[in-house]
């Protein structure tokens, strides 16, 4: 089966002047973000800059305003301030499709295996595939699939990847990451 089915198109973000909280494993700033018009495009999309230039906070504002309440503090400027492939959403529906690519978002327990999570996930989700399915779409090695994430080592942004997926993510977003731990 093709993962194909998992894919937003294009997120629009026009008139945005916030100041976010943003939290990872590793750090927490506040970042400002002043935005006239930013398009991302299905693919990757890199939002360079120093931890506070705003890239991190776009990030975070779009996978995890439905986990942290205490993380936004924003002003909007215009109707439409967000348009997912074309059409006017809220924040809380881009979260929803959202997963943080870090081991703070709530999709990702410190004691359950990857596969346990992945189990939960296709079940509470309803994404029709397999958990094995799931495993081999990220090339996951088996016995890092029965590890809890600490535990996976280089192989954790796939593993939580997998995890988004079976949750039925299709919006995935980085927590900032400095250029040591980006080469990492």
């Amino acid at each position: 089966k093709s993962m194909e089915g998992f894919v937003m198109h294009e997120i629009k973000i026009v008139g945005l002047n916030a100041a976010v909280y943003c939290k990872s494993a590793s750090c927490q700033s506040i970042t400002h973000v002043m935005v006239d018009t930013l398009v991302l495009k299905d693919g990757i999309n890199v939002l360079g800059g120093e931890i506070d230039s705003g890239g991190w906070g776009v990030s975070y504002m779009l996978s995890m305003s439905g986990y942290d309440r205490k993380m936004l503090f924003t002003c909007w400027e215009g109707e439409n301030a967000i348009c997912l492939d074309g059409q006017g959403v809220t924040l809380s529906e881009v979260a929803r499709r959202s997963c943080y690519m870090d081991r703070c978002c709530p999709l990702f327990s410190r004691k359950r295996s990857v596969r346990s999570l992945v189990i939960k996930a296709l079940k509470k989700s309803g994404v029709s595939y397999s958990v094995e399915e799931i495993r081999q779409a990220f090339n996951i090695s088996d016995f890092r699939f029965e590890r809890p994430l600490g535990g996976v080592g280089n192989e954790i942004f796939r593993c939580m990847a997998a995890i988004g997926v079976a949750s039925g993510k299709d919006i995935f977003c980085f927590p900032w990451m400095s250029a040591q731990m980006l080469g990492y």
